[in-house]
């Protein structure tokens, strides 16, 4: 489990300076930007909680959303496999509708649907752990 978090923080920090960089460097469609700082401020947050999962135990034995003693930001980073839980649809849509456009190069193409994929593992793991038990 350690190891496949490794990995999807791995993902996570390539995914985000990958779509960043070509935020930044894109002239084109406002839509497709938008869509690639989208994933790179949601890949940072991904790439922060994976790190909380990895070293804060406590998280998968309290319940869910877990809260510190102590007011931090992992009360907030509790929240979000719920962001994720929300924008999943969204982003399978719009990562159909990339794929079917020319607008995009293979490699950004074929990493979103990476993140698409990873994300949707994610949430079934989230599930599993009971991070969306909120009742």
């Amino acid at each position: 489990m350690r190891m496949a978090l490794v990995c999807f923080a791995g993902l996570f920090a390539f995914s985000s300076i990958f779509f960043l960089a070509s935020f930044i460097r894109n002239k084109k469609i406002v839509a497709q930007k938008n869509s690639k700082l989208f994933l790179s401020c949601l890949s940072l947050m991904l790439l922060y909680y994976c790190f909380v999962l990895i070293s804060n135990q406590a998280i998968f034995y309290f319940p869910s959303p877990y809260r510190d003693s102590k007011f931090s930001i992992l009360n907030v980073a509790a929240y979000i496999p719920f962001f994720l839980l929300v924008s999943i649809i969204p982003l399978c849509w719009q990562n159909c509708k990339i794929v079917k456009t020319t607008g995009w190069n293979k490699f950004s193409k074929f990493l979103f649907s990476i993140n698409c994929l990873t994300y949707l593992v994610l949430v079934v793991l989230f599930s599993y752990w009971k991070l969306y038990n909120i009742f």
